[in-house]
This record gives C-alpha cells, sequence and structure tokens, in this order.
C-alpha cells in the first residue's frame, strides 16, 4: 500500500511500531518488507499512550492528532473493499 500511495503523489507514511516485551521478533517481522519499524522502549511506552492492541493502524492527522484506528485481525486487508477503504481513509483525511 505504502507504494500505491507514493505513486499516487500523496504524502503519507506507513510505519510498524513494535511492543515492548516483544523485540525478539522484530527481525522475523521485518523480514522481507520495506517499511519502517520502530521499537518502543520502556522509557517511552507509546502502545500504553496510545492503547494500542495488536494489529491495531493508527491514523494520524497532519497535527499527529489519532483519526481513528483500524484493526488488521478484524479488518483483513486481503479483501478489496477492505483495502480500498483504508486506502481512502488514509489519502482524504
Amino acid at each position: 500500500m505504502q507504494e500505491e500511495i507514493f505513486e499516487q503523489g500523496y504524502d503519507i507514511y506507513i510505519l510498524g511500531i513494535n511492543q515492548v516485551g516483544f523485540e525478539i521478533a522484530n527481525e522475523q517481522v521485518t523480514e522481507e518488507r520495506n517499511i519502517p519499524w520502530l521499537q518502543d522502549q520502556e522509557s517511552v511506552l507509546m502502545w500504553d499512550e496510545w492503547e494500542v492492541q495488536y494489529r491495531d493502524v493508527l491514523i494520524f492527522d497532519e497535527s499527529l492528532t489519532i483519526r481513528t484506528v483500524i484493526n488488521l485481525s478484524q479488518f483483513d486487508l486481503r479483501d478489496e473493499n477492505n483495502y480500498s477503504s483504508m486506502f481512502n481513509t488514509l489519502t482524504t483525511l
């Protein structure tokens, strides 16, 4: 989706943030993927601050305010309608 966003001229970036305590999976998660991957830290705890659940996608506006949250466990992007809906959500904020 990131490539498609750039190809259509949008200045929108997708990145992942791994939860504290799951650092051992970073290599596996990033294998054959090209989005930036960050590691949350005990001193920051952004997952707690943002009340993130496993597989949540948080969508922010330009002022870094959370506009919506989509959970990929319930909103499978392999479904074309879900993919299109998420793409539209990202590109119309």
